[in-house]
């Protein structure tokens, strides 16, 4: 636990640092979000952010998302990357279980955000909710928690890369924020 806040407090303490040598944008906030994640993939190594963001629940085919750790560090130059450490997550729960459930946290998630990622999202969604795709097949269900009130247009924008099966499996859970 205290490793986890440490890296957390790391990357605060980056996103400062950053704002402090660069004003706050008022307007054109996307790119110097994506160049402040830069910022923090210069410092912290990916290879400790994603497991602080993408993880297993223990002992189960449980693939967890956290929105709030990924925002801060995404941006199109680890986009492979981050996809490629998910579908070895939900290989492995695959190989394990024989299938996989995805739940997705996106607290603080926009419609801003979702255009800042779509490159990644639609890499995403191609790569395991297509037809074509072996990990579409074991989906047993997506759920989505802490989404945000604009979930049905930012869902508009992702459906064209997701097939009806897998589309089928995704549940909004609780209340949207």
């Amino acid at each position: 636990m205290q490793e986890e806040n440490s890296i957390h407090d790391k990357i605060q303490q980056l996103q400062e640092q950053y704002y402090n040598k660069n004003k706050k944008n008022s307007f054109f906030k996307s790119s110097q979000k994506l160049d402040c994640a830069k910022h923090i993939t210069e410092q912290i190594p990916l290879n400790d952010l994603l497991p602080k963001t993408f993880f297993l629940k223990e002992n189960t085919n449980i693939v967890i998302t956290d929105y709030l750790v990924f925002k801060t560090y995404a941006n199109p130059n680890n986009y492979q990357q981050i996809v490629d450490y998910v579908v070895s997550l939900l290989n492995h729960c695959i190989q394990k279980h024989g299938c996989y459930q995805l739940h997705v946290y996106l607290e603080s998630f926009t419609i801003t955000a979702a255009q800042r990622h779509s490159p990644l999202i639609k890499m995403f969604c191609q790569t395991c909710f297509t037809k074509e795709s072996e990990l579409s097949r074991y989906l047993e269900k997506m759920y989505i928690y802490k989404y945000p009130s604009v979930i049905h247009t930012i869902k508009k924008l992702f459906t064209p890369f997701i097939d009806k099966d897998s589309l089928g499996k995704v549940e909004l859970v609780g209340e949207k924020v």
